[in-house]
């Protein structure tokens, strides 16, 4: 009996310590404890992505397709601006427009720079993972959880279906994308809550790193979730505007100025983007069926159509398992007044989740601007929005069990009921339990997709070592098969007729001048170089990539491009058009042997030619760039200025008022 008292009593003691509220402000080692565990976590659960060989691939067949544009980044020590023109597939784009891939994320950037596109990706990979987990651990801070339940729930969160699911076809945009916005969540309640100019000017940033993260579906999503439910806040007892709304939108300008890098080239080049639409979304389930999702983890459901899918598991992979709904319950019944609309916020935030995720606005949108509510293909994928509510609901809900001491398991022995601290101890047992077998249920789900494969296929060198030009030209590699992207931007080849999700609307693609395929081709055909395996090499000589076009034949040039620099050197003894296979845009200026030229009406850089010998040199300067880049250094002076004056002041929102 001395021994239950004694282990009671020390039980009670070590209970206290970790139920803390709010500890990292008096103890900011527990913070970076905390925050020192879900790194740890992350690291195991991302360890396969720590492999920096060329030869450990990540799991997933888009893979290639996916991180291709991170290799603009690779242009800056080279050339600097030119990296601004992604030159390196289909005739070329601005750069910094680009939406399947967040190029313009400090993660993207930073990982690309130090380890390069390939091994950068994994990094940016294991640091979504990273996000999404302090995302989670810095939401239950806001609501004040506990240490116990709140580093549950980021653990859970970290290794989420949400999340790896996506490497089911190894789609990287979408794992930073949800992250990021995951990221945003807590940001956005604690402004909701206190109404701090400083929590607005964080929210901000947050919120504009979300922006640039890329893809478009999970932003969508937050717009429609996120930010509704923060109305809730908005108004007091008395139904009364509260002065809140005015740091929200602060928080919102701040976002648009920070993130005017990206979206002014993307307002700009808009109109030309073009994609695959769905007008019958039949990707979406009813809004019945989509909770399933978050507790199914039988792959084979997801591989069939069952529920109103379609066979693409990686648009419904949200498996997080039972625990935090259930726990999530327990909110519901014993929150305290003074937390109700936190609790309304999480509840219809993610009910808005789950609206959008059906597909419910974009078909009520369709009657009136159908071009862009049929291009949202996928509204399946704003479904991982919800993993963080539902979590921190369950979070909540352990904590609630953990703090107030609810028996879960209640003793009798001869009608003698043990000690109240004992029932505490094996409430504490109990419920660590459970929470250690949801997480290991959702690891054991989630690490089918968080593996890395060995590739080494010696016909791939050979193919690359035969589709090598002296000067540049367009080559085109085995259609559809998305990894080769990956093979032409670490050798510095220009790919064209290569599959992207989106397109430059009314234009055609570069003929190739070099083109490797997987068909048989008559040896005695002309311009057969060689047949590797099953893949055979052609040469189409009239499809250079520089030519002169005279009245009665193509001229061949040589011609040296990277990025947004092109420089072109033609002998001719006649006159003609000068046609290098760049698109043309807004931005590009033309220079013959240091005199401006005017560009003639093509899709491609055109300029007349006269005879002799000349250098052409072709620039990429838009003005979308400079000016998104002077407004996002607005955004950062502005934000300075505001954090500055709002040392010592008041909050506008009191908590108490809730």
């Amino acid at each position: 009996m001395y021994f239950v008292k004694a282990a009671s009593s020390r039980f009670a003691y070590f209970r206290q310590w970790l139920l803390v509220r709010d500890g990292a402000r008096k103890l900011p080692w527990k913070l970076l404890l905390e925050i020192g565990l879900v790194v740890m976590w992350v690291l195991w659960l991302g360890r396969r992505y720590l492999d920096f060989s060329m030869l450990e691939w990540p799991h997933g067949r888009e893979f290639g397709m996916a991180i291709q544009p991170h290799y603009i980044w690779t242009l800056l020590r080279d050339c600097g601006d030119c990296l601004l023109w992604n030159g390196m597939y289909n005739g070329g784009s601005p750069a910094f427009a680009e939406l399947h891939a967040g190029v313009l994320h400090p993660l993207v950037i930073v990982a690309t720079l130090i380890w390069g596109g390939f091994n950068g990706a994994k990094v940016v990979l294991i640091a979504s993972l990273a996000m999404a987990g302090l995302g989670q651990l810095w939401l239950g801070y806001v609501l004040k959880i506990g240490p116990v339940p709140r580093l549950w729930g980021a653990f859970l969160v970290t290794a989420g279906g949400h999340l790896a699911g996506r490497m089911e076809i190894g789609v990287v945009g979408v794992v930073l994308s949800t992250a990021a916005c995951s990221l945003a969540i807590a940001p956005a309640l604690k402004l909701a809550l206190y109404g701090r100019r400083r929590d607005a000017i964080i929210f901000g940033f947050i919120l504009a790193l979300a922006i640039v993260s890329g893809q478009g579906y999970l932003q969508l999503g937050f717009a429609l979730s996120v930010l509704p439910a923060a109305i809730l806040f908005f108004v007091d007892k008395r139904f009364q505007l509260r002065p809140v709304w005015k740091e929200f939108l602060l928080a919102g300008l701040l976002a648009l100025l920070l993130a005017a890098p990206f979206l002014l080239p993307f307002a700009h080049f808009g109109s030309e983007f073009g994609k695959e639409i769905d007008p019958l979304f039949k990707s979406v389930q009813p809004l019945k069926y989509i909770p399933l999702n978050y507790v199914i983890d039988d792959l084979r459901f997801y591989h069939n159509e069952d529920l109103y899918k379609i066979p693409i598991p990686y648009l419904y992979l949200n498996f997080i398992g039972w625990a935090p709904i259930l726990l999530g319950i327990v909110p519901l019944m014993r929150v305290r007044p003074a937390r109700r609309k936190q609790l309304l916020f999480l509840l219809l935030a993610l009910f808005m989740v789950l609206v959008s995720s059906s597909g419910l606005p974009f078909k009520w949108l369709a009657r009136f601007w159908p071009t862009f509510a049929y291009g949202v293909r996928f509204p399946s994928l704003i479904q991982g929005l919800g993993v963080p509510f539902i979590v921190a609901m369950g979070a909540w809900g352990a904590d609630i069990i953990l703090r107030q001491g609810w028996p879960l398991v209640r003793l009798a022995v001869s009608r003698i009921s043990l000690h109240r601290r004992v029932l505490y101890v094996l409430t504490w047992v109990f419920l660590l339990v459970a929470m250690y077998h949801s997480l290991e249920a959702v690891y054991l789900f989630s690490y089918s997709w968080l593996f890395t494969s060995h590739e080494e296929d010696p016909v791939i060198d050979w193919v690359l070592s035969d589709v090598q030009t002296p000067d540049t030209q367009w080559v085109a590699l085995p259609f559809g098969e998305h990894d080769w992207g990956i093979y032409a931007a670490e050798n510095g080849l220009k790919l064209t007729d290569h599959v992207r999700p989106s397109s430059w609307v009314g234009r055609s693609l570069p003929s190739p001048f070099l083109k490797a395929a997987r068909e048989d081709v008559d040896f005695t055909e002309p311009g057969f170089i060689t047949q590797r395996v099953d893949i055979s090499i052609v040469r189409l000589p009239e499809n250079s990539y520089a030519s002169i076009r005279t009245s009665d034949e193509m001229i061949p040039c040589e011609a040296e491009a990277q990025g947004g620099y092109i420089k072109v050197v033609c002998r001719s003894a006649k006159s003609g058009q000068l046609i290098v296979h760049e698109n043309q845009w807004d931005g590009w200026t033309a220079v013959r042997d240091g005199q401006p030229v005017p560009f003639l009406a093509s899709q491609w850089l055109e300029v007349e030619a006269p005879a002799g010998t000349h250098i052409y040199q072709f620039w990429y300067k838009p003005w979308d760039v400079p000016l998104g880049v002077a407004l996002s250094l607005l955004g950062v002076c502005l934000a300075a200025l505001l954090w500055v004056r709002a040392n010592g002041a008041k909050p506008v929102l009191p908590h108490h008022i809730f």
